[in-house]
């Protein structure tokens, strides 16, 4: 089953109605459809009375030997419809149609005008429409221009925006002069599935790939896929980096000796790990000026120091802020015996675990020395938890050797006495 044209193929029909026509033969000089066409086949046909009342053009379906079916109706004298056709003789033959030919336009929207001994080709002389398998424009796209359809489906290139760098094989958006595989030269949002909206795949390493996205909790993710790190950079040298373990590393590119979830390298006076609040006063930073100083306690804008923990290699010392020089108005302690005297040191069990403790109780420790004791008495969070109150034990020392000093004096002078 094919779609044939033939030329001179013109038969007879006395056939009324609207329904398949009967072919009586051959006019003088013409071929039968039979002649040309196979069961099955399709054609272009034109039927008209001889009279000239009534016509129709369309597509038919042939039937060997002599039975042509009108399938579809192109045009008609019944407005388009398939024609009743009355008694009286009728010419079938096959004809191209005129809507199925290509016309020719002086300066019309197709501007094909008929090509010279090309059997059949045509040659553009003016601008071919989209619709028509044209670029609708008759502007020459300049090299490395990637083409896109603009308004009205008319072809355009904006090489501002979007370029290709054929000669280096380099694609350039918002550049014209892409210097690497893809350049981008503006804004760039991705929207993917989670977790693997952008990829990264190495020849010889990280061949699994790493991806990064959102994943299904809605944070942002980097997945080093194969056994290897996150490195972080500035100045073109690496700073930090995550190894394939989960330690994180501060200018060290393995874990230190000890070993640790978090290490970091240090020199000169900057701080291994720097705590602050968000006023930027240091609270407290480790490792901070030489390798004895393990941690530094520093408070206020300037970071002043207000305590450390040093080590000589062998014993740890846990020193707080003493110096002269950040005291004033400086006096005996007079007060050590009696306030000894009226401290309560008691045992007691813990809540948690029903475990022995000996020591104070802070709120009535505090009454006594109150710099001893921090927070205060039956304080509770915001979630109606304890926010308990703590004892520093060092600051009852000076009261101990106060009122040993008082006792030796009293001592001395009933020594004296015998």
């Amino acid at each position: 089953m094919a779609f044939v044209i033939a030329d001179r193929v013109r038969e007879t029909s006395t056939t009324t109605g609207t329904g398949n026509f009967t072919l009586a033969g051959a006019v003088t000089g013409y071929q039968t459809f039979d002649t040309v066409l196979d069961t099955g086949d399709t054609t272009y046909y034109t039927i008209a009375d001889q009279s000239g009342a009534n016509f129709e053009v369309g597509i038919g379906t042939f039937t060997s030997p002599a039975t042509l079916a009108r399938t579809t109706i192109l045009s008609s004298s019944n407005g388009g419809s398939a024609v009743t056709f009355t008694s009286g003789t009728k010419d079938v033959f096959i004809s191209l149609p005129a809507s199925k030919t290509v016309q020719s336009f002086s300066a019309g929207s197709t501007g094909l005008t008929p090509s010279t001994a090309s059997f059949g080709a045509v040659a553009l002389a003016g601008t071919l429409v989209p619709a028509n398998g044209g670029t609708g424009t008759s502007t020459a796209f300049t090299a490395g221009s990637v083409v896109f359809a603009g308004a009205s489906g008319v072809y355009a290139q904006d090489n501002a925006s979007l370029f290709f760098d054929d000669t280096n094989n380099r694609l350039g958006i918002g550049t014209s002069a892409p210097s690497e595989k893809l350049s981008v030269h503006s804004a760039v949002g991705i929207r993917g599935s989670n977790f693997s909206s952008l990829s990264y795949f190495g020849s010889t390493v990280n061949t699994t790939g790493v991806y990064t996205g959102l994943d299904s909790g809605g944070g942002f993710a980097i997945n080093v896929r194969d056994a290897g790190y996150q490195a972080f950079s500035t100045s073109n040298t690496e700073r930090a980096r995550i190894d394939s373990s989960g330690n994180f590393l501060v200018n060290l590119s393995a874990s230190a000796a000890i070993g640790g979830r978090l290490s970091a390298a240090v020199s000169g006076n900057n701080a291994g790990v720097f705590i602050c609040d968000s006023a930027n006063f240091p609270l407290v930073a480790w490792a901070r000026s030489s390798s004895s100083e393990l941690v530094y306690f520093g408070y206020g804008s300037s970071g002043g120091n207000v305590g450390t923990i040093t080590t000589n290699g062998t014993t740890t010392s846990y020193n707080v802020t003493s110096d002269y020089r950040l005291k004033h108005d400086v006096k005996p302690m007079v007060s050590g015996l009696s306030t000894v005297s009226a401290l309560k040191p008691c045992i007691y069990k813990w809540n948690a675990n029903n475990s022995y403790g000996e020591g104070f109780i802070a709120h009535e420790l505090q009454a006594i020395i109150p710099e001893a004791v921090s927070g205060e008495k039956d304080a509770i969070n915001k979630d109606g938890s304890i926010k308990s109150q703590g004892v520093d034990y060092s600051k009852i020392v000076v009261h101990l050797v106060a009122a040993i000093q008082e006792l030796s004096a009293k001592v001395a002078i009933l020594e004296a006495k015998q």
